[in-house]
């Protein structure tokens, strides 16, 4: 379908087919009777013009001509959490989880992450959103996409509980300062132009809300009902719990909860959507259960063993789960890796050293000091005295 609903071909969103690898993972876990016919939904696709040998993600675009030009797709929050969705089916997606290149902007005392790609060279807007970083949340627990063996309460992908707190402190801190309920993400809106993007920093300017051809709509700008019901889920503080007796009765039986309520008190936004709608079931689902997605299907998986033996997973460029790389007889030789996001700029969850990478923990809404360990140094035992002898 095209976007006046009518038969025909704009392209796809590599976004959102990383957030529907997200739930299916999710379902295939959850309900093993269901791991089939899961798994034969990403069996179809093909995957060499969507990730890229660096581990890029890239989406489509079909021109009036009919010609499909391929772009890459996503920026700082959204382009991690979509890539999370393909590691999790196995593939390679490096370049799309690192977070770089990372500038901060100071709003409200907090160091607010965005990307650093300049729309003006890239033609692409770098919003910072709520949304993604409530997804990664709610449904991965802010982990790396293989199972934690550090269980709820320690985020293996640190860099992202780091981050996720500070997006939703900056809100609290707007509202402390300007007394403006603050719960921001895209959303809709009855009538042109019908879609915006309500960020809390983009083109430059915090709390910037743009529409989709970046015309500036303050009109527009709302606490989002999936926004304030997902850190409410998320954080247990008196604000989460204000921002959840703002939205609590926009919703009826039929339909569900509406998009938000208009930050310059005109009242809700009349429209009921899947999405928002979506996220709050989750976000309740979080509420009750924790993260979302859970492993605990040990079964043989069919998306791992179809096509064994033939030539189409490397035709349709998929990943090879049964084809293990031999360790690199020269590792000693590789420069050790840097942190996405180095220890000392950890602000609001303590950072904590895994093989894998900094995991984060006891992550609060407040500024803590975390001095990284130093080990102390003693001498040989050669070198010691006996005890009692000077």
């Amino acid at each position: 379908m095209n976007y006046a609903n009518q038969p025909g071909e704009v392209g796809f969103s590599v976004l959102d087919m990383g957030r529907m690898l997200v739930w299916l993972r999710i379902l295939k876990e959850r309900y093993p009777y269901l791991a089939n016919s899961v798994d034969n939904v990403p069996l179809r696709w093909n995957y060499c013009n969507i990730v890229e040998d660096d581990g890029r993600l890239f989406g489509s675009i079909v021109r009036g001509n009919g010609e499909t030009r391929y772009v890459q797709e996503g920026r700082l929050g959204y382009e991690e959490y979509a890539a999370k969705g393909f590691a999790l089916w196995g593939f390679d997606v490096a370049g799309a989880l690192d977070p770089a290149p990372l500038n901060y902007t100071e709003i409200y005392d907090v160091m607010v992450p965005y990307d650093g790609r300049d729309p003006r060279v890239f033609h692409n807007q770098n919003y910072v959103l709520t949304e993604s970083y409530l997804l990664d949340g709610l449904e991965l627990g802010w982990d790396l996409p293989v199972n934690d063996r550090d269980g709820p309460g320690i985020a293996s992908q640190g860099w992202r509980a780091e981050f996720a707190h500070r997006i939703f402190l900056v809100q609290q801190r707007r509202f402390e300062a300007t007394g403006i309920i603050t719960a921001r993400s895209e959303h809709q809106v009855e009538g042109k132009p019908y879609f915006v993007y309500d960020s809390i920093f983009a083109d430059g300017y915090a709390w910037n809300t743009l529409d989709p051809s970046d015309v500036y709509q303050p009109d527009r700008a709302a606490v989002a009902s999936k926004a304030a019901i997902g850190m409410w889920a998320l954080w247990d503080t008196p604000y989460t719990d204000l921002l959840f007796e703002t939205v609590a009765d926009l919703s009826e039986a039929e339909g569900g909860f509406y998009e938000g309520l208009y930050e310059n008190g005109n009242g809700y936004i009349p429209l009921q959507t899947a999405n928002n709608n979506g996220i709050i079931l989750a976000a309740l689902l979080y509420k009750a259960e924790g993260p979302i997605l859970q492993y605990l299907n040990e079964n043989t998986s069919w998306w791992d063993m179809a096509y064994s033996g033939t030539d189409i997973r490397g035709a349709k460029c998929m990943p090879e789960p049964m084809v293990i790389e031999a360790t690199c007889c020269a590792c000693e030789d590789l420069p050790p890796l840097q942190p996405a996001v180095p220890w000392e700029e950890f602000q609001y969850c303590r950072p904590l050293q895994r093989e894998t990478g900094i995991a984060a923990t006891e992550c609060r809404p407040e500024a803590q000091s975390f001095a990284k360990p130093e080990p102390r140094i003693v001498l040989p035992q050669q070198c010691r005295s006996p005890w009692g002898q000077p």
